[in-house]
């Protein structure tokens, strides 16, 4: 849903991989298991597949894997940082699938 006003990570009808602790939140409900943290530096990738409904990540080169599944409908990226003066630069989008 687009803005993104929600100031909770346990929001409805998101997806979000949170970075700061490895944990990753699907549509209000925290799935089991870590990730990988995220550190200064660091390159995200993120592959949001249609078609199948997937959305998988990578930190630096080393997949993460699939990580969402389910998601239908229209997304819209955000991103999100805990304090002030923090730098995030998206340096590529590309659209696979929902054609």
């Amino acid at each position: 849903q687009v803005p993104v006003t929600a100031t909770t990570y346990k929001t409805a009808g998101a997806w979000m991989y949170r970075g700061y602790n490895g944990k990753c939140y699907q549509d209000g409900s925290e799935l089991p298991g870590k990730r990988r943290k995220v550190h200064q530096g660091d390159v995200v990738s993120c592959t949001l597949d249609m078609d199948a409904g997937t959305l998988s990540y990578s930190v630096s080169g080393e997949s993460i894997g699939i990580v969402f599944t389910g998601i239908t409908g229209t997304v819209s990226p955000a991103i999100g940082a805990y304090s002030a003066r923090k730098a995030v630069t998206i340096s590529d989008v590309i659209l696979r699938g929902g054609a």
